[in-house]
């Protein structure tokens, strides 16, 4: 089955509102089950439906342009293993059901790895690197190229990683340098690899991202586009300025962007996953950006 006239309508609808274009450059998150509840979506398969999806917003960037889908998966640092056809990725549903098929398109980092599809995806999807959030991670390639992070469904923060890349090479004190050796199953070849991320120092850092100020300032100076239709909340936020902007901050001696929350400070700024949810209600309020 496919979807019905009213909700094929609600999703173009959305599309148009995110102002996607030819040729752009999309890093892509959306929340397939909130979509399917709010739209009343039941006779059609999360497959195809995230096959849809993926085909209408190919249709709108056209062939030069890209699209990175996220499936990170955090726990091989725990297992020591990961094999990057069948691991299913902890950032969606989304991501898992496009993987089932594409799993071809996925990128080598096995923490911070993406789907890639578009012209030379291949550059992207065979391209190794050890330290995810390294100054030559996947990242930087998304700064320079002038990437757009387009959630729908959900706050841009759930999907802001790159902070961390910025975090990393800005050189915060509250996070470090972990390496991890891992049994890197690369489709068919099975080795021992050494993989590292910047992470936590859990005695004083429990969660680190940017805070409501800094999504005052985004939504102030329009580095973000913000929709709302049937309860559904989509962004597509311009990665290049939101990123420069936070590095010129985090060199700041008491930066007010990005900050970390730990035990000690309960009502703290950052947006944490109990914060995002208050920020999703606001937005709810809101009918557009603009």
């Amino acid at each position: 089955m496919s979807l019905n006239k009213k909700q094929f309508e609600t999703i173009n609808k959305i599309l148009d509102e995110l102002n996607l274009k030819k040729n752009d450059k999309i890093h892509l998150s959306l929340d397939l089950m909130k979509i399917f509840l709010i739209l009343k979506i039941k006779r059609m398969s999360f497959l195809k439906f995230s096959e849809t999806i993926l085909r209408l917003i190919k249709s709108r960037i056209g062939k030069n342009g890209l699209i990175a889908v996220p499936v990170f998966n955090f726990n091989c640092i725990n297992t020591r293993k990961f094999n990057r056809m069948k691991t299913p990725g902890e950032t969606g549903a989304f991501g898992n059901f496009l993987l089932k098929k594409y799993y071809k398109n996925r990128s080598y980092h096995p923490i911070n790895s993406f789907l890639i599809f578009g012209r030379n995806s291949s550059r992207l999807i065979n391209y190794e690197h050890e330290n995810c959030h390294g100054y030559n991670s996947i990242w930087k390639y998304f700064i320079k190229e002038n990437f757009k992070l387009v959630t729908i469904g959900h706050h841009y923060v759930r999907s802001f990683t790159i902070v961390h890349f910025l975090e990393k090479i800005s050189g915060v004190k509250y996070r470090f340098d972990k390496s991890v050796e891992i049994q890197y199953t690369n489709f068919k070849e099975r080795k021992k690899s050494k993989f590292v991320f910047f992470a936590r120092k859990l005695d004083i850092c429990k969660h680190s991202t940017i805070t409501f100020k800094c999504d005052e300032i985004f939504f102030k100076r329009k580095i973000f586009e913000f929709f709302k239709i049937n309860r559904l909340i989509s962004f597509n936020l311009n990665l290049k300025k939101a990123s420069k902007l936070v590095l010129s901050d985090l060199k700041r001696k008491k930066p007010i962007l990005v900050s970390f929350s730990n035990n000690k400070n309960k009502k703290h700024n950052v947006l944490d996953f109990s914060n995002v949810i208050k920020l999703e209600e606001k937005y709810q309020k809101l009918k557009h950006s603009n």
